[in-house]
């Protein structure tokens, strides 16, 4: 059966680099009924200023 999945990580969540989360995060998941997963999410144009409102992309 297709689920959706809401994921949130808070303020201060640890990153894959090490460092923490300066405003936490929220994308979801996508999985079809054979197990196949993708997520989506939404992140700032690259080079954009930190925590300034900026255009952002779907990725």
């Amino acid at each position: 059966m297709p689920t959706l999945t809401i994921k949130i990580a808070a303020v201060g969540t640890r990153l894959l680099d090490g460092e923490e989360s300066l405003v936490g995060h929220m994308w979801y998941s996508l999985t079809d009924s054979n197990g196949a997963t993708q997520s989506y999410g939404f992140s700032p144009v690259a080079g954009a200023p930190l925590l300034e409102r900026v255009l952002g992309l779907v990725k």
